[in-house]
């Protein structure tokens, strides 16, 4: 430990680890091992030949020897050949913590050979599967070694013993000199030694049983599968029970010969699942929500079948904390510990509970579970790392809280003894001996943590140095070795020892650059207060480098601030050398050197490219930097160094715009808008001088979105009408921002927001233009691509709509709104198909991606919504019990209830259950009456409609009056009466009802476009075609063919369907219209995709044939 605070030790070990390690990897590479080990057994040989020839002639010619001897054909033949048996001899003796697995044999009948010959290659492949799974989890999650390590199963088809038996004759034997030597004595023995491990297996059947039994011999293990087959099995079921018998045999043999931390083959396969789930979390971030939940799920699982499987409940912690759920996640890793306290369960869970408990800043909670991982764990770098961090800020709390009561104290004691005047002190000596308080008690508190930053740091470098030496990859290591050296440094910054920190992080940076490593040297470098120039160059430096690693444009513009920062400080050293006379002015540009003015000109470029973009320094990715206010404050230090008042003056602008669009505790939404509206007209009103020009037009636009976007939040703000008054405010921010910021990230968000106010007005064109400009300035966001294709779906281009929102998705898989844009898309794509197979296609995959969506809302609002969608597909594809779940489950979430009842009764209608669709259809009515009663007088106060008439929000997101949806439950309660108990009455007035009732169905707005207007009409004719089919139905079902006829023909030329189709083809085939009802069923059996009324059109077709044969038959009589 004393050795590794000196560089070059660690400089000198970590070289010679390498050069070693490198060599071994050559020696031991390619072709080399072979030539030295026939040249090692080459000197061997010759070596015994010398040794023999010698005692038997008692004189010795090396030369002689070398010539008749060594360099022979029957030598080489024979180095060659000990050489070969003794490479089988090493592969033998390697593969003997392995097993063999032998071919099954079967008993079951000729129809199973081809299982039983692939079942031992199937077994081997899984089992090599399944190892490489967990060695792949560890080696993403290394995890000290405690007691025995996770060792992978050694599995194979062939036998390397028996390889070299076969070798090895019976008359096999070596010659050397007189002594001639039987090598089959010699392999027995060897085979004897090494133990003999193979897995057997057979088949059987038993009636309709299927019997699998294996053994391993040399081991302990013996198992039975079984699986009955149904009477009638058919090929689809033996495949599956015998897919079923594999697999549980795998996890039998993996959870005997593995210590996975369970003896129950079943939990072992559910944790085995869950683990490839995670990984699929790790490997991408791709569905990665998704993959937790089921990672999550197949761990539950385990744990109910084994509620002592430790690892188990760690790694379930483990997704837990990945979700960010720490109160589970914290009960999960605890029952970790509890079952596996001399594990390294143990050690990594203690571990994970410290880094949760530290979030939460229980700090002594924290520090415990430290000493725990480090007592089961003496050689883990997190461990250490952690618990110096925790240390530190334990020591520096505890000591707040002993100043606090030693001030009671000395308050209670002053107070007693009325020496309270006596002991007054300034204000200023009273600050002064705070400040000098505090930082004694911080430098105690990181010299406390000093210790234990410095081993972690130790043993980080021990592992880059063992990795090395062991020739294995260094990346985990070195990242190790950054953050504990990052934190050493940090620790000997703030002891004010900066020359020792800067040689821990050149160190680190040789090994690993990174951003965060480049930006505490940079303040190491520049942290004295006596910093030379040198040491301010070399500070700039590391902050431009910085500034080239950040991955951000957030993190490079925080770093713009320091390198402003020091180029101010720079300038100001250079101009204060530079000076001729005390009495000039310091910054007079013709009486500096050229060095300042360099040091200006960066400083005045570094804050240039901090405030191109002003709202960067505030948006909510700075949270994980200082405030923007603080990195703004100190840009404007930076500025009065300079002594440039217009940008100081910028940054006023800048600050005073946050603190207007900031939200003040316990403000309301309509108070912020008051404020931030009377702040417009202030800035509208403000005079500046022409420079202050673009800064001023800057808050405007600022303003003008923020207004925007709390005016559609408002009731009823997202109404066309009220978007196109408004919309005024976005184009005058585009036209601000524009002109002045043209990299503004806000211009982007005035793009979207422009798109989104086009889209509710349905201009998709403009919207398409808009949407285009905003995903221009910022090609990799998620959010504008999905806004880009919710606009190309919208206009129908289905194929530009899914790419842009599976790009989308692939560059933010936790947003469930683009899932559902995208399930959206598909059903609608599947409505304008025409061919009945692509149709189902498309919906299935909307119910797959819709699926998704609701594993990845959060909000029950939002999967209410999922909900309903994924029941259109459902109902769409006539898959009625999943349809009525799926609306049964948006219902409950409160989902546009009425409506979830409306499609509920049509399905029932479907199905011909119409007692159930009666009930559907009154609670229908009954949540549109709620609805009703809930409702304002009006439903726009500028309005003369009443509610009924007025568009509202529907359940798919379109604008419909109410009484649309009255109407159509009217309609429908007048066919179930027809239909259920042929009450033609009670339909007829129903009927009536919405004959008198036209008018809910509203009227356009004057200023409406044109999708509006096509919306509006189609909605009328949907409305008034079935008002004249049931109509004449119900006139059919009254013995009125002339009245069912006529009303049955006005709604076929209204709107034609499948289902008045249907009707008017029924009527025309009682009235013996042969050739029209044939007509009729031709065309509804084209207009009916989805097949809902193909068994009443094939009947009707069947009696056409029927009376034309039979009228054929009668003309021929």
């Amino acid at each position: 430990m004393v050795l590794w605070r000196f560089i070059w030790f660690r400089y000198a070990a970590y070289w010679v680890a390498r050069a070693v390690g490198e060599a071994r990897r050559w020696l031991v590479s390619g072709w080399r091992p072979h030539a030295i080990g026939l040249a090692a057994v080459g000197i061997g040989l010759a070596g015994v030949g010398m040794l023999l020839d010698y005692k038997h002639t008692d004189t010795f010619n090396p030369w002689t020897f070398v010539t008749r001897t060594v360099v022979t054909w029957p030598f080489v033949a024979k180095v060659a050949v000990v050489y070969g048996l003794l490479w089988l001899i090493v592969r033998a003796y390697r593969s003997s913590g392995g097993f063999v697995i032998l071919t099954t044999v079967n008993h079951a009948g000729s129809d199973y050979d081809s299982f039983a010959a692939g079942l031992a290659a199937d077994l081997a492949n899984d089992l090599a599967l399944l190892s490489e799974l967990y060695r792949t989890i560890d080696d993403a999650n290394p995890r000290p070694q405690i007691g025995k390590p996770f060792s992978p199963l050694k599995a194979g088809v062939d036998n390397p013993a028996g390889a070299l038996a076969s070798v090895v004759g019976e008359k096999s034997n070596v010659k050397l000199g007189p002594v001639s030597v039987s090598l089959r004595p010699l392999i027995a023995a060897f085979e004897r030694s090494i133990p003999k491990q193979r897995l057997s297996s057979s088949l059987h059947r038993t009636g309709n049983r299927l019997t699998l039994l294996a053994d391993m011999a040399g081991a302990e293990g013996n198992w039975r599968v079984q699986r009955d087959l149904p009477a009638n099995a058919s090929a689809e079921d033996t495949a599956s029970a015998l897919r079923e018998m594999a697999e549980e045999l795998v996890y039998r043999v993996f959870t005997t010969n593995v210590p996975t931390g369970s003896k129950e083959w079943e939990a072992v396969k559910w944790f085995s699942r869950g683990l490839r789930a995670y990984r699929r979390s790790l490997t991408t971030d791709m569905d990665k929500k998704i993959n937790l939940r089921e990672a999550e799920h197949h761990f539950f699982e385990a744990l109910r079948l084994d509620k002592t499987f430790a690892r188990c409940s760690y790694n379930l912690g483990i997704v837990y904390r990945d979700r960010e759920k720490p109160v589970k996640a914290r009960a999960a890793l605890e029952r970790a510990i509890e079952d596996a306290p001399a594990h390294a369960e143990h050690a990594d869970a203690a571990y994970a509970l410290s880094l949760i408990h530290g979030e939460a800043r229980r700090w002594r909670l924290a520090l415990g579970f430290a000493d725990r991982a480090i007592a089961h764990a003496p050689r883990d770098v997190r461990a250490w790392t952690i618990k110096g961090f925790v240390w530190q800020l334990l020591q520096m709390e505890q000591m707040g809280q002993a100043e606090q009561t030693k001030q009671v104290e000395q308050s209670k004691q002053a107070e007693q003894t009325e020496e309270k005047a006596k002991t007054e002190q300034t204000e200023e000596s009273k600050q002064a001996e705070q400040t000098n308080r505090v930082k004694l008690k911080n430098e105690a508190s990181w010299r406390s943590s000093l210790k234990y930053r410095e081993t972690a740091a130790a043993l980080a470098w021990r592992d880059l140095c063992c990795a090395a030496w062991r020739v294995r990859p260094l990346d985990a290591p070195r990242q190790s070795m950054a953050i504990s050296f990052y934190h050493l440094a940090r620790a000997h910054l703030e002891l004010n020892n900066p020359r020792r920190s800067v040689r821990i992080l050149r160190q680190a940076i040789r090994q690993r650059p990174q951003a965060d490593l480049y930006f505490q040297l940079g303040e190491a470098l520049t942290a004295p207060e006596e910093v030379s120039r040198a040491g301010l160059e070399r500070g700039l430096t590391a902050y431009q480098a910085a500034v080239q690693f950040a991955g951000t444009k957030h993190g490079r513009a925080y770093l713009h601030v320091f390198v402003a920062a020091t180029s101010a400080f720079l300038e100001v050293r250079e101009a204060e050398q530079s000076l001729r006379s005390i009495l000039v002015e310091l910054f007079i540009p013709g009486r500096q050197s050229g060095r300042a003015m360099t040091a200006r000109h960066t400083a005045l470029q570094a804050c240039d490219k901090a405030l191109a973009s002003p709202s960067i320094l505030t948006s909510p990715e700075m949270f994980v930097f200082p405030s923007g206010k603080d990195l703004l404050s100190k840009l404007q230090t930076v500025c009065r160094k300079l002594q440039d008042a217009h940008r100081c003056r910028v940054i006023e602008h800048i600050v005073e715009t946050v603190d207007t669009l900031e939200q003040k505790p316990g403000e309301t939404d309509a108070k912020r808008l008051e404020r931030i509206m009377h702040a417009r007209r202030s800035a509208l009103r403000t005079t500046e001088p022409p420079e202050m020009v673009p800064i001023i037009t800057w808050k405007r636009a600022l303003f003008c979105i923020e207004i925007w976007r709390l005016l559609l939040n408002q009731q009823d703000g997202s109404h066309p009408a009220r978007i196109r008054k408004r919309e005024r405010l976005l184009r005058k921010a585009v036209s601000h921002l524009e002109t002045y910021y043209p990299a503004e990230d806000w211009l982007g968000v005035a793009y979207e927001w422009l798109a989104h106010a086009k889209v509710l007005q349905s201009k998709f064109i403009e919207a398409l233009e808009f949407a285009e400009k905003a995903l221009a300035l910022d090609p990799f966001s998620a959010s504008r691509m999905a806004r880009l294709g919710w606009v190309h779906w919208r206009l129908a281009n289905y194929d530009q709509a899914e790419q842009q929102l599976r790009r989308s998705f692939a560059l933010d898989p936790s947003d469930s709104w683009t899932l559902e844009c995208l399930g959206a898309m598909l059903f609608s794509r599947g409505e304008q198909l025409t061919n009945r197979e692509d149709q189902k296609s498309e919906w299935r995959n909307g119910i797959k991606t819709l699926g998704q969506a609701i594993d990845l809302a959060e909000n029950y609002k939002r999967r209410a919504q999922l909900h309903f969608w994924s029941a259109l597909c459902h109902d769409q594809l006539m898959d009625y019990d999943r349809a009525k779940k799926q609306y049964q489950m948006a219902r409950a979430l409160g989902h546009f209830p009425s409506e979830c009842y409306l499609h509920l009764g049509q399905n029932d209608i479907e199905q011909e259950l119409f007692e159930s669709a009666e009930q559907h259809l009154r609670d229908a009515l009954e949540e549109i009456l709620k609805a009703k009663r809930a409702a304002l007088p009006k439903a726009r106060p500028d309005s003369s409609t009443n509610w009924w008439r007025t568009p509202q929000k529907s359940a798919d997101d379109s604008e419909v009056p109410p009484g649309y949806f009255l109407l159509k439950v009217c309609l429908l309660l007048a066919l179930v009466a027809a239909e259920r108990g042929r009450d033609v009455a009670r339909a007829r007035r129903k009927l009536g009802f919405v004959h008198r009732h036209l008018k809910f169905l509203g009227k356009p707005q004057p200023t409406a476009e044109r999708d509006e207007l096509g919306d509006f009409e189609d909605r009328r004719l949907e409305i008034e075609a079935r008002y004249e089919d049931y109509l004449g139905w119900v006139y059919h079902l009254d013995s009125q063919p002339r009245q069912a006829r006529e009303h049955l023909e006005a709604s076929v030329k209204k709107s034609a369907d499948s289902e008045n189709l249907y009707h008017l083809a029924r009527v025309y085939l009682d009235q013996s219209a042969i050739d029209r009802a044939e007509e009729c069923c031709t065309r509804a059996r084209v207009a009916d995709i989805r097949g809902v009324n193909s068994t009443g059109i094939a009947k009707i077709e069947a009696e056409v044939n029927r009376r034309r044969s039979a009228d054929a038959k009668a003309r021929r009589l």
